[in-house]
C-alpha cells in the first residue's frame, strides 16, 4: 500500500525481527508502536515482515507516526530481549522529543514488549488485546512451541495507562489477562472484557461485529478511553 509522503526508516534489522519508523511529511505530534502477536493470518497477510506492521495502515490514515515492530517467527519476540538497550538506544536517537504523545498497540504474543518498552520511552496509553505472557505447544498452529516470558513489575511505568482487553470466556487468555494484571498497579490499568464464545481469540473481530472497531481502537488510542457500548463490559 502507497502513502503519499511515507518516509522509512530501518531502525532494526536481524532474521526475524525487523522494527521500522514510518513518518511524513508534514509532521505529525503522535507516535504509536503497533505489534502483532503470532496470528497465523497476520503472517499470511503480510502484515508482519512486510508493510507497516499491525494496523499500521489505520494508523497512518489517522494521523499518526508510527513505528513497527514486526515478527516472523513463532518465537514470541525474544529477538527483542537481548538487543533492548541497543532498540530503545536507537529508537530514541531517531524520536528525540518530537512526539506530545506515545502509545502502544498490539496484542497477544507481543503484549509483553509493551511492558519491555513502556518505561524506557515513555508511553503514554498502551492498548493490548488478549495479553500472553505463556503460549502452549499447542498454540501457534500445533509449531510446538512453548514459551513463557516473566513479567516484572519493575518494568511498569507509572506514568503509563495500560488497558488490557480479552475475551473471559476464553480461559487461556483470561488466565493471561491476570498475570499482567497482577504486575499492573489498579491505578494504572484498565481491564476490558470483550465476551464472545470460548474458543474466540482475536477480540478485534468482535469489536467489528458491532461496527464499532475503529471507533473503539482510536478513542483508546487517543484519549485512553473506553466507548461506550453494550457489548462491551469494563472491569476494574
Amino acid at each position: 500500500m502507497e502513502f503519499e509522503g511515507l518516509i522509512k526508516h530501518p531502525i532494526f534489522v536481524s532474521e526475524d525481527l525487523v522494527i521500522e519508523y514510518y513518518t511524513r511529511e508534514i509532521p505529525s505530534d503522535i507516535l504509536a508502536f503497533t505489534a502483532n502477536g503470532l496470528f497465523r493470518r497476520a503472517i499470511e497477510d503480510g502484515v508482519i515482515l512486510n508493510g507497516m506492521g499491525f494496523y499500521g495502515p489505520e494508523l497512518y490514515k489517522n494521523g499518526y507516526d508510527i513505528i513497527a515492530i514486526k515478527n516472523n517467527a513463532y518465537d514470541y519476540y525474544t529477538g527483542i530481549t537481548p538487543n533492548v538497550d541497543k532498540i530503545v538506544e536507537t529508537i530514541l536517537s531517531f524520536i528525540k522529543d518530537k512526539y506530545k504523545r506515545k502509545v502502544f498497540f498490539g496484542g497477544c504474543a507481543s503484549s509483553w514488549v509493551s511492558l519491555l518498552l513502556s518505561k524506557p520511552l515513555e508511553f503514554d496509553t498502551v492498548f493490548l488485546q488478549m495479553p500472553r505472557n505463556e503460549i502452549l505447544a499447542t498454540d501457534c498452529d500445533n509449531k510446538g512451541v512453548a514459551l513463557k516470558i516473566d513479567l516484572d513489575k519493575d518494568l511498569v511505568s507509572s506514568k503509563c495507562h495500560y488497558i488490557l482487553c480479552c475475551n473471559f470466556n476464553h480461559e487461556w487468555d483470561h488466565e493471561n489477562l491476570l498475570r499482567f494484571s497482577d504486575v499492573i498497579d489498579k491505578n494504572n490499568r484498565t481491564v476490558v472484557n470483550i465476551p464472545d464464545d470460548p474458543l474466540v481469540h482475536d477480540i478485534i473481530l468482535t469489536v467489528k461485529k458491532y461496527k464499532v472497531w475503529k471507533r473503539f481502537i482510536f478513542n483508546i488510542l487517543r484519549y485512553g478511553k473506553i466507548i461506550e457500548h453494550p457489548g462491551l463490559w469494563i472491569q476494574n
